[in-house]
């Protein structure tokens, strides 16, 4: 293997792989595991939780966006400074970014209007929390039949 002048210029080395392993292990003993974005979904908290999970839900919620993954639905949360009613799901290879649970779908929109200018200008929408059930349900698997 022929190495490009400006690699070879940098002085690369080898190193074992354990070395590395050891400094992770030393330096994030007290990182903790999201298990919940593992499965592809995350909840604000555990009333959405419940009704997200309810079968018969005719609630309604916000759609902001649609994120390539999760690193970029967490940055938009906090950009946008919306983390307490958001829920972010795995959608086929990217994720959705959901918002607040409604009863009906005029005081969705009426939320929409009170929304930051910056955010309105992404044309949140209106859904049936049962349409992201249903997306939910076809890309992760997790609700049970």
């Amino acid at each position: 293997v022929k190495l490009d002048d400006f690699v070879k210029r940098t002085k690369p080395y080898v190193r074992k792989i354990s070395g590395y392993q050891d400094l992770y292990k030393k330096y994030n003993n007290n990182v903790k595991v999201n298990h919940e974005i593992s499965y592809g979904i995350t909840f604000p908290n555990d009333t959405f939780r419940n009704e997200f999970l309810n079968k018969n839900s005719n609630k309604y919620t916000i759609t902001l966006t649609t994120s390539p993954n999760f690193e970029e639905a967490r940055w938009f949360m906090s950009k946008y400074k919306i983390n307490n009613d958001t829920m972010v799901y795995k959608f086929g290879n990217r994720v959705k970014v959901i918002f607040g649970i409604f009863d009906s779908a005029s005081e969705a929109n009426k939320v929409i209007e009170s929304l930051d200018y910056k955010l309105k200008k992404l044309k949140p929408f209106v859904n049936r929390l049962s349409t992201h059930q249903k997306f939910y349900k076809k890309y992760n698997k997790r609700i049970e039949d």
